[in-house]
């Protein structure tokens, strides 16, 4: 039944790869929304379920060597899966990827690639075959724990924590329970390296698999309903703000955010300008990209007529993208208007458009 039980499992997590995959294939295609990252992990992920199902011989008949293969394929696929994920949840946390975190997610995967493969050539040596096998097992389940559990979970309970919103903290469940699969496989391995034998942690090494199945349909289930919520960030925007490169105001949008500032409108597009004016000026510097202090950043993004400002609490690499997108499709737009040197807000007004394909976890409050 055990056995019944983790073949429906992962013919489910197959499935919902195979959805994820082409939800955010055609988010990317239709709506240009850059997931690129998110895409390469999926589609990793759906070709390590192809080839467990080849493994299993069941396509084709298959010899030792051949089962062993694909069984490498299979773990090494969800290995780089594993790591392309996590390193879209860095981008989603942070304006860079932490060097420390990064060495660690490596050494995982290059320990479960490395024994993975040697393991093939020592397939007939018993004692050696059985260690390269816990090698990878090990290479694999804590980089599962730590991308799922140690770094995914606390980034959607801390959007939480801005948001107030019920989907952070679902989609924290949901990667939480495939964190938790990890771990029962984890403590299984071990003991089972050590040929010892625990009924209890067998049993819930059992359930590894069908948690993680419950989990990817909860995850599935929320960018089903929408598809937008994954590019929530887990911090505040306050403004966001158009100006020329006079420092002249065009369009400047006001943002729900957890956190309450007033902010100035003209009077801040006069103090960058002059900033930039001085920059210019002094160190022969076009314009500031950012200015930051402990909880207020300031970034900016020069077009060739205008400058995107947008005004956080934290910076990440998802909205440093986002703000380049915005100022070219900005500037795409009203290409008449800018050449013709218009000033008249009102004129701008259809920008607001703009602001669902290119932001679309931005929430707006009102336009200034």
């Amino acid at each position: 039944m055990a056995i019944e039980l983790q073949e429906v499992a992962f013919l489910v997590i197959t499935v919902l790869f195979g959805i994820l995959l082409g939800l955010f294939v055609w988010q990317t295609v239709r709506h240009r929304r850059s997931a690129t990252i998110l895409v390469i992990s999926l589609s990793v992920g759906f070709l390590a379920c192809i080839f467990a199902i080849f493994s299993s011989g069941i396509v084709i008949p298959l010899t030792s060597l051949q089962e062993n293969i694909f069984q490498a394929l299979q773990l090494n696929a969800f290995g780089f899966q594993f790591f392309f994920f996590y390193v879209f949840i860095e981008r989603l946390r942070s304006k860079e990827i932490h060097s420390g975190l990064l060495v660690i997610m490596v050494s995982f995967l290059f320990l479960q690639t490395f024994s993975l493969w040697l393991r093939i050539c020592f397939n007939n040596i018993g004692d050696t075959h059985q260690v390269l096998w816990f090698l990878a097992d090990m290479g694999y389940t804590l980089a599962g724990i730590l991308v799922y559990l140690g770094l995914s979970v606390p980034v959607y309970l801390k959007t939480y924590k801005y948001t107030r919103e019920i989907k952070p903290v679902v989609i924290a469940v949901a990667l939480g329970l495939i964190g938790i699969g990890f771990i029962f496989s984890f403590f299984n391995d071990i003991l089972d390296f050590m040929q010892i034998s625990v009924g209890v942690l067998e049993n819930l090494a059992e359930l590894t698999m069908p948690l993680q199945a419950i989990g990817l349909f909860i995850f599935t289930s929320i960018y089903l309903s929408d598809i937008d919520y994954l590019y929530r960030n887990p911090f505040d925007v306050f403004l966001l703000m158009v100006v020329t490169k006079a420092g002249i105001p065009l369009h400047t949008v006001k943002l729900k955010t957890r956190s309450q500032i007033d902010i100035e409108g003209d009077l801040l597009s006069g103090l960058l300008s002059a900033m930039n004016n001085v920059f210019e000026e002094i160190f022969k510097i076009a314009t500031i990209r950012s200015i930051s202090s402990e909880k207020i950043h300031i970034m900016m993004d020069p077009g060739k007529e205008i400058i995107s400002i947008v005004i956080s609490d934290k910076i990440s690499y998802f909205l440093i993208e986002a703000l380049k997108r915005y100022t070219k499709m900005f500037e795409e737009q009203f290409s008449t208007e800018l050449k013709e040197k218009v000033r008249n807000t009102v004129q701008y007004k259809t920008a607001i458009n703009l602001i669902k394909p290119v932001f679309p976890f931005f929430k707006v409050e009102k336009m200034l």
